[in-house]
């Protein structure tokens, strides 16, 4: 059994300013990294790892110092091609007395230059094969909203409809040595745990 910790980054000026981000790259906000000297994850871990993107790499770097990080580029954001850097705002019209998001339509998505949710979710799964191989019991994953979304959706075997979790929240579970997951807790701060 393992106990894995998905880790959203803490907080850019993009994400501030309600910009879809993606797979750009900005770093953390100042705030955002004087926030993440002052706490310390409430478990050890045997392992971290990180999606290569400047904030997440540096949300691990600053909640695990002196620590081994391992970059895996299956866990970066999924790209989400032309609607990058825009405002959500701006992505959204009404209907019905809803907004719908461009960016959450798969297909409008993948006609812009967005990933496909199939690679994705290949991502996802050949990243969760290296953590069943691994010795480690005790496990970080920093990432991103959308990918820890999708990664929850695949463990459990659901469509994806979760929020993101907040920056700097975590989704805490078990994984068995099949590859199944219980006890799934979600968008949970760091004294939740």
């Amino acid at each position: 059994m393992k106990n894995i910790y998905l880790i959203r980054h803490g907080t850019t000026k993009e994400n501030k300013a309600r910009t879809l981000i993606g797979q750009l790259d900005p770093p953390l906000a100042d705030e955002s990294k004087v926030l993440l000297k002052s706490i310390r994850a409430p478990f050890v871990p045997d392992m971290i790892y990180s999606s290569p993107l400047r904030r997440a790499h540096e949300t691990a770097t600053l909640l695990f110092p002196d620590r081994t990080i391992v970059n895996d580029p299956d866990i970066m954001e999924r790209c989400f091609g032309d609607f990058e850097g825009k405002l959500i705002e701006e992505l959204g019209k009404g209907s019905n007395g809803r907004t719908v998001y461009d960016f959450k339509d798969e297909a409008t998505l993948v006609s812009n230059g967005g990933e496909p949710i199939g690679e994705l979710e290949a991502r996802i799964r050949r990243f969760i094969d290296r953590l069943l191989k691994t010795d480690a019991r005790t496990i970080a994953v920093v990432s991103h909203g959308t990918l820890i979304s999708h990664m929850v959706g695949v463990l459990l075997g659901e469509e994806t409809s979760r929020a993101s979790p907040r920056n700097l929240h975590l989704v805490h579970f078990i994984l068995d040595k099949d590859g199944n997951a219980s006890g799934l807790r979600y968008d949970l701060s760091m004294d939740e745990i």
